[in-house]
């Protein structure tokens, strides 16, 4: 079992991957009607492809180091590997600096004005600044107490 798990961050960033192809796709019609969001997409996409993939690359380099032997050795944030430290390191800095962005930067602004790209699933975004920051806070809430119970 634990050979099959070796590769699977591999399958996670594809996934990822896959998922931003969508959401280029569905933000095509969007974009011909508002061609002034065009430099936000590019931002969300590059956006996607390097924040959603780089915990897993994290992974799969202790993965591939032989480090860590297997997706397994990520499950507790409480081990005193050093690649494993990393991978939850990332994760933490990606969601300050999310913090950061929804909080100081305009990014509950700029996620409000941009959410026509996510084309008939923009409903499931919130229309306000204040509801993209109270959800924001809601998953982040929801994810400490993950890592905390789970771990």
């Amino acid at each position: 079992m634990d050979s099959e798990l070796k590769y699977f961050w591999l399958v996670l960033i594809a996934v990822n991957c896959l998922s931003t192809l969508i959401f280029s796709f569905i933000a095509r019609s969007p974009l011909r009607e508002r061609p002034e969001l065009y430099d936000g997409y590019w931002r969300l996409i590059r956006g996607m492809l390097l924040f959603f993939n780089l915990p897993f690359l994290v992974m799969g380099i202790g993965i591939v180091s032989d480090y860590v032997p297997t997706m397994n050795g990520y499950l507790s944030w409480r081990v005193s590997n050093p690649f494993v430290l990393a991978f939850y390191t990332s994760i933490f800095f990606e969601l300050l600096l999310g913090f950061y962005w929804i909080f100081f930067a305009q990014g509950a602004e700029f996620i409000v004005k941009h959410r026509d790209l996510w084309g008939s699933y923009k409903f499931r975004i919130p229309s306000s600044s204040f509801g993209v920051k109270l959800f924001y806070l809601f998953c982040l809430i929801c994810g400490c107490l993950v890592l905390l119970i789970g771990s």
